[in-house]
């Protein structure tokens, strides 16, 4: 008697990068940003992209959004080839990027109404996200009444209230000082750990991606490349004594000694 074997699905990476490379022409020639950049990001992945200033990590980061075009390559979610913006990236700058004259409220509300959604569903989405980031007291607050910090958590909540299955996030605390920094860096992994949503962040701060991900992409250039890829082997569950350790401090100066060899 034969028994066939069961056929397995391969499930694929919820974000693939294969051989991505942009160009753009100027005044003295042309300008490779990006080169052959290859990656992946599993479904439940946090994952950081590390590099020096003009390196090409937020040109990479705009490619995948669908922001810029890709000269060579192709970047793929859920196994299919994006084209342009979609609605399963979010995406989170490093300016807060709010709109000055709406309540926080309508700032978290803004693209469910371009999407036409009923004031039912908006209201109980935006009220669930404005809660999941602990600003639901201040709702009918206006941007320029909060924090730096708040600014930023009002806009993790508004790319998250339109429910994407990959959030990207470009330098997020960028603009924050050291204390607001490492406070929303402890947020962030927080909220990680409450909704498993996949994440992709880019940061020039080597602590920061050790801190924050599973895993760190290295980058340098121009043109910008992987060079190295690095599983953090640190515990699931973190807080900010863990920058304290032996085992993170080793992984910081590994990354770093990648980084400036």
């Amino acid at each position: 008697m034969h028994h066939r074997a069961a056929a397995t699905a391969v499930v694929p990476p919820k974000l693939e990068v294969r051989e991505v490379g942009v160009s753009f022409a100027t005044r003295n020639g042309r300008f490779d940003a990006l080169a052959g950049v290859s990656m992946r990001v599993a479904e439940n992945e946090l994952v950081a992209i590390v590099g020096g200033s003009g390196c090409g990590k937020s040109t990479l980061l705009k490619v995948i959004g669908g922001l810029l075009p890709a000269t060579t390559g192709a970047v793929l979610v859920d196994g299919r080839a994006i084209e342009g913006p979609g609605a399963d990236r979010g995406m989170v700058f490093q300016s807060y990027s709010l709109y000055p004259w709406l309540s926080v409220y309508e700032n978290v509300a803004f693209g469910l109404r371009l999407r036409g959604a009923s004031e039912a569903a908006i209201k109980e989405r935006v009220e669930h996200h404005l809660a999941i980031v602990s600003l639901y007291e201040r709702r009918n607050a206006s941007p320029h009444e909060l924090s730096g910090g708040m600014k930023q958590r009002v806009a993790i909540a508004r790319a998250l209230a339109n429910e994407p299955s990959l959030l990207l996030l470009d330098e997020p605390f960028g603009a924050l000082d050291a204390q607001t920094r490492a406070r929303m860096q402890e947020f962030l992994l927080d909220l990680w750990g409450r909704t498993r949503m996949t994440m992709l962040i880019i940061t020039h701060d080597i602590e920061e991606a050790v801190f924050l991900s599973n895993r760190v992409y290295l980058m340098k250039g121009p043109p910008g490349r992987i060079v190295t890829e690095r599983t953090i082997d640190l515990p699931a569950q973190r807080e900010g004594g863990v920058k304290f350790s032996p085992r993170f401090n080793e992984l910081r100066r590994e990354l770093l000694a990648h980084l400036t060899g």
